[in-house]
């Protein structure tokens, strides 16, 4: 995922969702909330994206990954997301466009 850091650098991180299924099938994401490894993501100008901030963690996720932060991006007026196309194509809008500033080919969806 690219995103832009407070040097207005632009790096890449990795966008974390719970999973929740019933039996082999997705169901509707359980939470509005992501994890995120990697700096806490800017704006062009280099200060941070707060609408999205809820919390600095320092969690292990499997063997290789750390979440530094959580997201919050509650939709309005659900309160949750019907899909988790719906839910990370959100949080993955607000993360790279400030990159788009910097590096108009970096893109999270391929």
């Amino acid at each position: 995922m690219p995103y832009l850091t407070a040097n207005k650098q632009v790096k890449r991180g990795t966008l974390i969702s719970t999973l929740t299924l019933a039996n082999d099938v997705t169901t509707r994401p359980d939470t509005h909330v992501a994890l995120f490894a990697g700096e806490f993501p800017c704006h062009c100008d280099g200060s941070p994206i707060e609408r999205i901030r809820n919390g600095t963690i320092n969690t292990k996720i499997g063997n290789t990954v750390v979440a530094n932060h959580t997201f919050s991006e509650k939709p309005k007026p659900s309160g949750y997301y019907e899909s988790y196309y719906e839910k990370l194509s959100t949080y993955a809008d607000i993360l790279s466009g400030p990159v788009q500033s910097n590096d108009p080919g970096a893109s999270a969806k391929t």
